[in-house]
């Protein structure tokens, strides 16, 4: 019988042969519907592990109410960057946010010396 520790393994090392190879592959998920939280943050950090890369920032997902109704998803997600994708993008000459700040929430009417700034006379 796998035990969690096996099953960690295995996820993560079918996620990095993915990666590695550019292919597609199954969702945890569909293999393992009762996986907790605690062990998809696990699988994710195995296989950062695995590829050997440092990690250098996020990248977010479904960050828009609108899309993850659409999605049938409740929450955004986040994906980890790593050295080799800055260095990917910059050999390729595309540029690659590291540092994102969260936007500030709306919060009613613009007060008006913010609108006064953004016009011009």
């Amino acid at each position: 019988m796998a035990t969690p520790d096996d099953m960690i393994e295995t996820h993560a090392l079918r996620l990095f042969s993915a990666r590695k190879t550019g292919s597609t592959t199954d969702l945890v998920t569909q293999e393992s519907p009762s996986i907790s939280a605690d062990d998809a943050r696990q699988i994710a950090a195995l296989t950062l592990t695995k590829w050997g890369q440092p990690q250098c920032g996020f990248k977010l997902g479904y960050t828009s109410e609108v899309m993850r109704r659409q999605m049938g998803i409740s929450q955004p997600n986040f994906g980890r960057l790593t050295v080799d994708i800055k260095d990917d993008a910059e050999e390729d000459k595309t540029e690659v946010m590291l540092d994102i700040q969260p936007l500030p929430k709306k919060e009613g009417k613009p007060k008006p010396e913010a609108a006064e700034a953004t016009t011009t006379d």
